[in-house]
């Protein structure tokens, strides 16, 4: 991802991204969960099939948040939209991440 100039997205609420913000090391999200301070609405469109379906492995190495929280403190609720490919380990990914930085599950809604 290349963001050079390092925008702010200052009046950004609701932000829809697709599978390319869970890539690697989910650098496309966490870039604008950091840049997005009045974020409400975050939707995730996950259910666009990827060539290899990785499924969740439960060896997988625990999330270690960093001290300073990625979440905007307006973020009201996030959308995972994944239909029939729940158990895809994107989906697992994006839940570590979100709940080790503070999003309470009942503000998460899995489709």
């Amino acid at each position: 991802m290349d963001l050079k100039w390092s925008p702010m997205f200052s009046k950004l609420k609701t932000l829809l991204l697709n599978k390319w913000c869970v890539a690697g090391d989910f650098t496309g999200l966490v870039y604008f969960l950091q840049h997005s301070p009045i974020l409400e609405t975050l939707t995730l469109q996950l259910n666009i099939p990827t060539h290899k379906k990785q499924r969740v492995n439960e060896a997988d190495e625990r999330y270690a948040p960093k001290k300073q929280s990625l979440l905007p403190k307006h973020l009201k609720i996030v959308k995972i939209i994944c239909g029939m490919m729940k158990d895809d380990a994107r989906v697992y990914r994006v839940l570590k991440l979100l709940c080790a930085h503070g999003m309470p599950s009942e503000k998460i809604d899995i489709q």
